[in-house]
């Protein structure tokens, strides 16, 4: 508490110096006025500093001269209004100066009539909004009965103005300029009153209608999965309509491009966060879901199927071997014939923006166990690809179709089955894999 209260006086210091510099300043070039009101804020921080109090009372005194010396001047000249302000200000330091409260009600009185004639000008050229605020203008100059009853009698044509031109906005639901026009008539005239809620009413229910209409736009879009043009069409629904439906889904639309952008930027951490508490809004179309499903990793069987080569050639053993992502090279027991059912696996971890390759290549060992098996084809694949399509056919050279398939599993990561490891003495003759086309 005293570190608050220790801070607060620092602050008040700190304004009351920056206020006595600026009337400083104006002092030095002769603003009196400026210098008066610099130094009046300064006497709110420190009331008791003598030399303040003392500059404070020079520049007033300077001023209060200045002020009643432009007051007059303005008054012989007919300048009303100077007048006017220059009296006021005067009164403001010396409120019990008779001959300034006297220049003040003249100048008043001639100011205020000076604005009503302003006022039936600005009604001649249709402007009702400027005609009225002369009105109340030439009100608050003076109380002089006569300026009252000529302001009365302008009244009537002001507001009526006032009515037209606030129902050509309504027409072209400009609905906060009519409003601005029948508030100010109303303050003239309370009987507009009733006019001026009919047009609030109307606008209430126009704003429902708009929220609604964009808010609409902006399903259509999600729909579409084109979240940026969405979410502007739910921002302005909201604009509009702060506590609408479109809310809470702009904050799913803008969750939802978060979990994109988090994805081309391979954060999948961050994705995974914005498209979980994008599913807990309770508002998902399904992209959170489908987002969550592929950002998070999961365990898969990848399973080779079959494989299946063209006839020709000497009789032999099918098998085919894989390189996993992991260094390790599997072989698969070899089967006679051109078509073997292999139903081999390995899992692996993985998610569907996985970009590690696996390789397989197809021999047929003939003859002799110890001569090189015949090369029959390769091919390779992403992880990305695989998990996405769920399902793979490689073709390569003589062989005709590898199927691999993907099967989300609860046995552990890195484990086999179907497949041998092999050493690099039993390993076949590598080759380089060529990509399936």
């Amino acid at each position: 508490m005293r570190r608050v209260a220790f801070a607060t006086v620092l602050l008040l210091l700190a304004g009351c110096a920056a206020h006595e510099k600026a009337g400083d300043r104006a002092g030095a070039v002769g603003d009196w006025k400026t210098a008066e009101r610099e130094y009046a804020r300064a006497l709110q921080s420190d009331p008791d500093q003598k030399d303040l109090q003392a500059k404070y009372q020079e520049a007033r005194t300077h001023a209060l001269a200045e002020s009643r010396r432009a007051a007059q001047a303005c008054a012989v000249g007919q300048d009303w209004e100077c007048a006017l302000s220059e009296s006021q200000y005067a009164l403001g330091l010396d409120p019990g100066d008779a001959t300034m409260a006297a220049l003040r009600r003249d100048a008043g009185r001639e100011a205020g009539r000076q604005r009503l004639s302003q006022a039936r000008e600005a009604l001649a050229r249709g402007e009702s909004a400027r005609a009225m605020e002369l009105i109340e203008a030439a009100r608050t100059a003076t109380q002089d009965p006569a300026v009252e009853a000529a302001a009365r009698s302008l009244v009537p044509s002001a507001v009526a103005a006032a009515a037209l031109e606030a129902d050509r906005y309504r027409a072209a639901r400009q609905y906060p300029q009519a409003i601005d026009l029948l508030s100010r008539a109303t303050r003239l005239d309370p009987g507009v009153g009733p006019h001026l809620e009919a047009v609030k009413a109307e606008y209430e229910s126009f704003k429902d209608a708009e929220a609604e209409r964009l808010a609409q736009e902006g399903d259509r879009f999600l729909a579409a999965r084109q979240l940026s043009e969405a979410r502007a069409r739910y921002d302005e629904a909201v604009a509009i309509r702060p506590m609408s439906r479109a809310r809470e889904l702009s904050r799913y639309t803008s969750l939802l491009q978060e979990g994109d952008a988090a994805v081309a930027r391979r954060d999948f951490g961050g994705a995974e966060r914005a498209y979980r508490t994008a599913l807990d809004s309770g508002l998902d179309r399904g992209f959170a879901r489908d987002g969550l499903d592929r950002v998070v990793v999961h365990r898969f069987a990848v399973r080779l199927r079959t494989v299946r080569v063209r006839g020709g050639g000497p009789p032999g053993d099918l098998f085919v071997t894989v390189s996993l992502p992991d260094g390790r090279r599997l072989l698969t027991p070899p089967q006679r014939g051109n078509f073997a059912r292999l139903e081999a696996s390995f899992v692996v971890a993985a998610n569907s923006y996985d970009e590690r390759v696996v390789s397989a290549h197809v021999f047929r060992r003939v003859a002799r166990a110890a001569d090189p098996p015949f090369d029959l084809g390769s091919g390779s694949f992403r992880l990305a690809d695989l998990l996405a399509r769920r399902s793979l056919a490689l073709r390569d050279g003589v062989v005709d179709e590898l199927t691999i398939d993907a099967l989300p599993t609860t046995m552990a990561e890195g484990s086999i089955m179907g497949f041998e490891l092999f050493s690099a003495a039993a390993a076949p003759p590598s080759a380089p894999p060529r990509p399936v086309k």
